[in-house]
């Protein structure tokens, strides 16, 4: 096999780019760049430290390539300036060159998504929504999984790390290329978080509590990290106050009577931002304050367990919402935001009847995209890097690149399957997955939300 030669851009926070770097080194060549003092950290050291701005880095990127012979590009998440930049010169100028990009899991928690050129409102599996059936593996069950274990602690450990790292650096170089705007105040905000985190928990239990005992139908708004790449991007809102700013007044308008609106915040969220605050003074300015909450924090599955619909902008928790088969209004543009799916009624019409996915929808939905993008593992925990790391060792020991090509998506390995499949049907047993021969799709029973 011909070697390979990988650039290896921004990373998850944490060693797992320092650690896939390791793996990849025995099938080509790798260079990694660090663009601010937290991917300096991240990488140990072992990498080109890059403090130029973004119209010098294309310059940079250019020479990279063309002195590596760079074949694959690899990074975590597509939005991010830098990755924006790279790619827009990659698809102009370099269009051979492979872009794998990692980011953090569709299906939720034992998962992290790797997809060829883009993720999320980039995904190739946008374009399949409508014709989902068709897909071969729409009636392949993944293999058996293994759960990775909580995540919340390490991930906040290690994003307090790295961005307290390049303020530091910014501070003591003046350079610093992130997609975070403020690195100290992130840092401050997650240590806040943790230190928090018994308080925070025993009172949205208290709330969760009373919320499921309480009468009438429950319907559930998912707020996203006030810096999701994926709302700015990929949806017509620019934050999350924005958001409940159209949500509370349209369901105060439309929403039954004996219905109720539960407004959960993201369990990651560490910006500082009072949406409880405006979740009130909205529910009071339209009368309906007895029937408006503000959780933050409980357990999606339990209030899943629960609720009539739920509302998002893109968020991947929508996933468990459709997983459970429960009635779910996507606001942006999300893989799933499609017929059979998420509902496609306006708003004001959804809360007052709304539209179910469908289930056989959902099943080829579900099959198709753990197979296509999803790998078991954790970016955040030892033991899920390592299963991460193996999974893809298999596919480069095999002669396969990293991701798999947008083009091999309609492939026709079998009949299509007709596209009105009954709900009650069964798919066959299963096949070797993507990415590992331990995988199968077990969807969340602990917080993903």
């Amino acid at each position: 096999m011909n070697k390979q030669s990988y650039l290896l851009l921004q990373g998850p926070v944490g060693p797992f780019f320092r650690e896939l770097a390791v793996m990849l080194r025995q099938y080509g060549h790798v260079h990694r760049v660090a663009f601010n003092s937290g991917d300096a950290l991240d990488a140990r050291g072992k990498c080109e430290r890059f403090d130029g701005n973004l119209a010098e880095w294309q310059q940079r990127l250019a020479a990279i390539v063309a002195e590596r012979s760079v074949t694959d590009v690899v990074l975590f998440g597509d939005c991010r300036p830098i990755h924006r930049t790279s790619l827009d010169w990659l698809r102009d100028f370099a269009p051979s060159v492979r872009i794998h990009v990692f980011e953090e899991g569709y299906l939720r928690p034992d998962w992290v998504t790797l997809e060829r050129n883009g993720v999320n409102g980039h995904s190739p599996l946008n374009e399949l929504v409508a014709a989902i059936h068709q897909v071969p593996e729409a009636r392949r069950r993944p293999a058996p999984s293994r759960p990775v274990g909580a995540t919340a602690f390490r991930l906040g450990a290690y994003a307090f790390s790295h961005y307290g790292v390049v303020e530091l650096g910014r501070g003591l170089l003046g350079t610093a290329i992130t997609h975070r705007e403020n690195s100290v105040s992130e840092g401050l905000r997650w240590t806040m978080r943790l230190l928090s985190s018994p308080v925070r928990r025993h009172a949205a239990n208290r709330l969760q509590k009373s919320l499921l005992d309480r009468e009438g139908s429950m319907f559930l708004a998912l707020l996203q990290i006030d810096s999701d790449a994926q709302v700015r991007m990929h949806s017509r809102f620019r934050d999350m106050y924005q958001f409940i700013e159209e949500i509370v007044p349209s369901f105060a308008r439309h929403a039954p009577k004996d219905g109720f609106l539960v407004v959960k915040n993201h369990p990651l969220d560490a910006s500082g931002n009072n949406y409880r605050r405006l979740v009130h003074k909205l529910a009071r300015e339209h009368g309906i304050s007895e029937r408006v909450y503000f959780l933050n924090g409980g357990s999606l599955p339990a209030l899943l367990s629960r609720t009539r619909a739920a509302v998002t902008i893109n968020s991947t928790a929508g996933i468990s919402a459709l997983h459970r088969l429960i009635p779910l209004i996507a606001l942006g543009q999300s893989i799933y935001n499609g017929p059979g799916l998420a509902s496609q009624q306006p708003l004001d019409e959804f809360w007052r009847a709304p539209e179910p996915p469908r289930l056989s929808t959902y099943r080829a939905f579900r099959n198709v995209v753990a197979q296509r993008s999803q790998i078991n593992g954790s970016f955040y925990r030892r033991d899920g890097r390592a299963m991460i790391i193996e999974a893809l060792r298999q596919r480069l020991r095999s002669g396969m690149p990293l991701s798999f090509a947008p083009d091999c998506w309609l492939t026709p390995e079998s009949q299509p399957v007709p596209r009105d499949l009954p709900d009650t049907a069964e798919a066959p047993m299963p096949i070797r997955p993507a990415f590992n021969t331990h995988q199968q799709l077990v969807l969340p029973q602990t917080e993903s939300h």
